[in-house]
């Protein structure tokens, strides 16, 4: 694991081990069993003060040792953002987000939610909110005015109609998706809503670390504002 560029150590926040897991980092052993992330095997162990600038060795071992106890990724969570690399990627400062796909912006596995603010046009405004297929991609998107849920939109035709009593902010929040986490990323068929086991680990499936930009990573977020339509 390696943390280069100016992103310091203290930026990253946590691990994700499976439980039961000691970990070893620079002689100092985390016993924590961690907070729940993900799922309930999955916890997240706070780690910023054990990592240092450059290579970060990484030693699991399990008491007792059994045929069950499969180690999975590593993930890290904190304030950073990822750039291709060769091999895979390196940390970098954060970056806000804008208008496109994420995994462009520097968060090629964030899965989560992102908020879009835009200001309504003016008092006692009233009006129907729209987008296209090709403007945005998640799993759904919520619109909230005033602090509460107006609509849920996941299938087309986007649309929702909004009443603002004035100066108001819209909120559009993205809901991702799982696949740029968990993957698969190096599928050469790259299916889409499918997975089974030989898209990670079948015969033409390389086994050896690849280069960021060979990540087979989907877009998501928004890429188009949605228009507005007084009414």
């Amino acid at each position: 694991m390696a943390t280069t560029g100016t992103c310091g150590p203290e930026d990253v926040t946590e691990v994700v081990l499976g439980v039961d897991t000691h970990l070893d980092f620079h002689v100092a052993v985390v016993l924590d069993r961690g907070d729940r992330w993900l799922d309930h095997h999955i916890k997240a162990i706070p780690v910023g003060g054990l990592l240092v600038h450059g290579t970060n060795l990484v030693e699991l071992e399990g008491h007792p040792f059994d045929v069950r106890r499969e180690a999975d990724q590593i993930y890290l969570l904190g304030d950073f953002s990822c750039v291709a690399h060769d091999p895979g990627f390196r940390l970098a400062p954060p970056r806000p987000l804008g208008l496109g796909p994420w995994h462009r912006q520097g968060h090629p596995f964030y899965d989560r939610e992102v908020s879009y603010t835009f200001r309504l046009p003016g008092a006692g405004t009233r009006g129907v909110l729209s987008l296209e297929d090709e403007d945005w991609h998640g799993s759904f998107i919520l619109v909230e005015l005033g602090g509460e849920v107006a609509a849920r939109l996941w299938e087309p035709p986007y649309r929702a109609l909004v009443e603002g009593n004035g100066d108001e902010l819209l909120t559009l929040r993205i809901v991702g998706l799982p696949k740029n986490l968990l993957g698969p990323w190096h599928d050469p068929t790259c299916q889409r809503g499918r997975a089974w086991i030989p898209m990670w680990y079948g015969p033409d499936i390389p086994t050896l670390p690849q280069p960021g930009d060979r990540y087979d990573l989907v877009d998501l977020g928004f890429f188009k504002a949605p228009r507005w339509h007084p009414s």
